[in-house]
Order: C-alpha cells, then structure tokens, then sequence
C-alpha cells in the first residue's frame, strides 16, 4: 500500500495551517457595543436575539452581546420582530465599516 500521497497532503496541510498571516483574531467580527442602559460597554464577537426571563416585564425579548463565554444582555424589547430589526441595524452598521454602535 501507498501511502506517499497521504504524506504529502499531510505536508501541504500542515504548510497551509502554519504558514502566513497569523493574525486570525482580527478576522473574527467584533464591534464595541454601549448597552442601552449605558452600564456596559465592550468588544463583542457575537449577537443573537433571545427570550428574556430575568424580570423584564412586558420586554419579553433581549439583544445579547458576547465576549469569550460571558455574556451581557444589551437591551429588552416587547417583541422579537423589534429586537430581530435592531439587531439587522448593528449587523447593517458592522458591514459598513462601523466599529462602536451605541444601542
């Protein structure tokens, strides 16, 4: 059995992992986000839209921000479809090049 072209795939993968531009965090998405409260402020990397559970009252629904594995939950809504809109416009701002977006 053969197994030159498995060494050489090997190779090459390894070549193409460890070689060039080692500066992989700069790619990942991250914006500096003040929550809505303006209590917190930091470099997210992630936003989702989630049920809100902790004391909301009739803001049934929250823009969540992360950092690593902690989490802040940024600003309630009463309805998902507000939440989703808000998080369209931090996603339309990200792309246009915005670096700090203020909820």
């Amino acid at each position: 059995m053969n197994h030159i072209p498995v060494y050489i795939f090997l190779i090459f993968l390894f070549i193409l992992l460890f070689s060039g531009d080692r500066k992989v965090a700069e790619r990942v998405m991250t914006m500096v986000v003040l929550s809505s409260d303006k209590k917190k402020c930091a470099e997210y990397n992630r936003f989702t839209v989630q049920r809100n559970y902790v004391g909301g009252g009739d803001k049934k629904f929250a823009i969540v921000g992360y950092v690593n594995h902690e989490y802040d939950t940024l600003k309630c809504y009463p309805t998902e479809e507000a939440a989703i809109a808000d998080l369209q416009r931090i996603f339309a701002a990200y792309e246009s090049g915005v670096k700090t977006y203020t909820l």
